[in-house]
Protein backbone atom coordinates (compact mmCIF):
# COMPACT_ATOMS: atom_id res chain seq x y z
CA UNK A 1 0.00 0.00 0.00
CA UNK A 2 2.76 2.46 0.90
CA UNK A 3 4.45 1.80 -2.45
CA UNK A 4 1.38 3.16 -4.25
CA UNK A 5 1.76 6.56 -2.57
CA UNK A 6 3.48 9.29 -4.58
CA UNK A 7 7.17 9.90 -3.84
CA UNK A 8 6.49 13.50 -2.96
CA UNK A 9 3.26 15.15 -1.98
CA UNK A 10 3.07 18.91 -1.90
CA UNK A 11 -0.15 19.80 -0.07
CA UNK A 12 -2.17 22.64 -1.53
CA UNK A 13 -3.22 23.72 1.97
CA UNK A 14 0.24 24.10 3.49
CA UNK A 15 -0.93 26.30 6.38
CA UNK A 16 -3.61 23.79 7.34
CA UNK A 17 -1.17 20.85 7.29
CA UNK A 18 1.42 22.86 9.25
CA UNK A 19 -1.22 23.77 11.84
CA UNK A 20 -2.25 20.13 12.20
CA UNK A 21 1.36 19.06 12.75
CA UNK A 22 1.80 21.85 15.28
CA UNK A 23 -1.30 20.72 17.20
CA UNK A 24 -0.08 17.11 17.17
CA UNK A 25 3.38 18.01 18.44
CA UNK A 26 2.06 20.38 21.11
CA UNK A 27 -0.22 17.70 22.56
CA UNK A 28 1.79 14.53 21.94
CA UNK A 29 3.21 14.22 25.45
CA UNK A 30 0.11 15.22 27.40
CA UNK A 31 -2.09 12.46 28.75
CA UNK A 32 -5.27 14.47 29.33
CA UNK A 33 -8.41 13.35 27.55
CA UNK A 34 -8.65 16.67 25.72
CA UNK A 35 -5.05 16.47 24.45
CA UNK A 36 -5.48 12.89 23.29
CA UNK A 37 -8.69 13.85 21.51
CA UNK A 38 -6.94 16.79 19.81
CA UNK A 39 -4.08 14.59 18.64
CA UNK A 40 -6.45 11.91 17.37
CA UNK A 41 -8.74 14.33 15.53
CA UNK A 42 -5.75 16.19 14.06
CA UNK A 43 -4.31 12.91 12.79
CA UNK A 44 -7.64 11.96 11.19
CA UNK A 45 -7.89 15.34 9.54
CA UNK A 46 -4.25 15.19 8.38
CA UNK A 47 -4.71 11.72 6.87
CA UNK A 48 -7.88 12.88 5.17
CA UNK A 49 -6.18 15.96 3.69
CA UNK A 50 -3.19 13.96 2.47
CA UNK A 51 -5.45 11.26 1.06
CA UNK A 52 -7.54 13.81 -0.84
CA UNK A 53 -4.42 15.58 -2.12
CA UNK A 54 -2.95 12.29 -3.32
CA UNK A 55 -6.20 11.38 -5.06
CA UNK A 56 -6.39 14.76 -6.79
CA UNK A 57 -2.83 14.39 -8.11
CA UNK A 58 -3.73 11.02 -9.62
CA UNK A 59 -6.67 12.29 -11.71
CA UNK A 60 -5.18 15.28 -13.48
CA UNK A 61 -5.60 13.65 -16.90
CA UNK A 62 -9.39 13.64 -16.77
CA UNK A 63 -11.58 16.04 -18.68
CA UNK A 64 -13.17 19.00 -16.91
CA UNK A 65 -16.64 17.44 -16.86
CA UNK A 66 -15.46 14.26 -15.17
CA UNK A 67 -12.89 16.10 -13.03
CA UNK A 68 -15.69 18.15 -11.42
CA UNK A 69 -17.52 14.94 -10.53
CA UNK A 70 -14.36 13.34 -9.15
CA UNK A 71 -13.63 16.41 -7.04
CA UNK A 72 -17.17 16.28 -5.65
CA UNK A 73 -16.75 12.57 -4.85
CA UNK A 74 -13.46 13.19 -3.02
CA UNK A 75 -15.01 15.99 -0.97
CA UNK A 76 -18.20 14.09 -0.11
CA UNK A 77 -17.24 10.39 -0.13
CA UNK A 78 -18.31 10.03 3.51
CA UNK A 79 -21.89 10.89 2.53
CA UNK A 80 -24.44 9.32 0.21
CA UNK A 81 -23.66 10.58 -3.30
CA UNK A 82 -26.52 10.39 -5.78
CA UNK A 83 -25.29 9.69 -9.31
CA UNK A 84 -27.81 12.29 -10.52
CA UNK A 85 -25.80 14.95 -8.64
CA UNK A 86 -22.60 13.83 -10.37
CA UNK A 87 -24.33 13.95 -13.73
CA UNK A 88 -25.63 17.45 -12.98
CA UNK A 89 -22.14 18.62 -12.00
CA UNK A 90 -20.63 17.21 -15.17
CA UNK A 91 -23.13 18.93 -17.46
CA UNK A 92 -23.30 15.77 -19.58
CA UNK A 93 -26.24 13.59 -20.49
CA UNK A 94 -26.59 10.49 -18.29
CA UNK A 95 -25.36 8.11 -20.99
CA UNK A 96 -22.40 10.36 -21.89
CA UNK A 97 -21.51 10.78 -18.25
CA UNK A 98 -21.48 7.05 -17.53
CA UNK A 99 -19.54 6.24 -20.70
CA UNK A 100 -16.91 8.96 -20.12
CA UNK A 101 -16.62 8.30 -16.39
CA UNK A 102 -15.88 4.65 -17.03
CA UNK A 103 -13.48 5.43 -19.88
CA UNK A 104 -11.54 7.98 -17.80
CA UNK A 105 -11.45 6.15 -14.46
CA UNK A 106 -11.88 2.52 -15.47
CA UNK A 107 -14.76 2.23 -13.00
CA UNK A 108 -18.44 3.04 -12.67
CA UNK A 109 -19.26 5.95 -10.35
CA UNK A 110 -20.46 3.56 -7.62
CA UNK A 111 -17.35 1.38 -7.91
CA UNK A 112 -15.12 4.48 -7.82
CA UNK A 113 -16.80 5.72 -4.62
CA UNK A 114 -16.47 2.28 -3.02
CA UNK A 115 -12.79 2.05 -3.99
CA UNK A 116 -12.14 5.50 -2.53
CA UNK A 117 -13.90 4.54 0.72
CA UNK A 118 -12.10 1.22 1.04
CA UNK A 119 -8.72 2.86 0.30
CA UNK A 120 -9.38 5.46 3.01
CA UNK A 121 -10.38 2.69 5.42
CA UNK A 122 -7.16 0.82 4.63
CA UNK A 123 -5.15 3.94 5.47
CA UNK A 124 -6.98 4.45 8.75
CA UNK A 125 -6.70 0.77 9.68
CA UNK A 126 -2.97 0.83 8.96
CA UNK A 127 -2.06 4.04 10.73
CA UNK A 128 -4.52 4.40 13.62
CA UNK A 129 -6.00 2.32 16.40
CA UNK A 130 -9.45 3.79 15.83
CA UNK A 131 -12.25 1.26 16.41
CA UNK A 132 -13.35 -0.41 13.21
CA UNK A 133 -16.93 0.84 13.52
CA UNK A 134 -15.67 4.43 13.73
CA UNK A 135 -13.47 3.91 10.68
CA UNK A 136 -16.46 2.58 8.78
CA UNK A 137 -18.47 5.66 9.74
CA UNK A 138 -15.58 7.97 8.77
CA UNK A 139 -15.51 6.31 5.36
CA UNK A 140 -19.21 6.57 4.61
CA UNK A 141 -20.47 3.32 6.14
CA UNK A 142 -22.44 4.07 9.32
CA UNK A 143 -23.42 0.38 9.60
CA UNK A 144 -20.26 -1.42 10.76
CA UNK A 145 -21.54 -4.81 9.63
CA UNK A 146 -22.11 -3.53 6.09
CA UNK A 147 -18.70 -1.83 6.18
CA UNK A 148 -17.03 -5.12 7.13
CA UNK A 149 -18.88 -6.94 4.36
CA UNK A 150 -17.88 -4.38 1.71
CA UNK A 151 -14.29 -4.26 2.97
CA UNK A 152 -14.02 -8.06 2.92
CA UNK A 153 -15.50 -8.22 -0.58
CA UNK A 154 -12.91 -5.77 -1.94
CA UNK A 155 -9.81 -6.86 -0.03
CA UNK A 156 -10.43 -10.53 0.68
CA UNK A 157 -10.05 -9.97 4.43
CA UNK A 158 -11.93 -8.46 7.30
CA UNK A 159 -10.96 -5.01 8.57
CA UNK A 160 -9.51 -6.59 11.73
CA UNK A 161 -7.40 -9.06 9.74
CA UNK A 162 -6.19 -6.20 7.53
CA UNK A 163 -5.21 -4.15 10.59
CA UNK A 164 -3.31 -7.09 12.08
CA UNK A 165 -1.51 -7.71 8.77
CA UNK A 166 -0.35 -4.07 8.51
CA UNK A 167 0.70 -3.67 12.16
CA UNK A 168 4.36 -2.97 12.76
CA UNK A 169 6.17 -5.82 14.53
Amino acid sequence: MLLSLPDRLVPAKKELVSGLFETIFQNKDSLTDLSLFQVRSSLYFLFSELFQESASQQITGNTGAIRRSLQYIREHFTQAIPVEELIRLSGLSPSSFHRRFRRETGLTPGAYITKLRVDQAKNLLSFTQTPIGEIGACCGYPDHVYFSRVFHHHTGMTPLAYRKMTESP
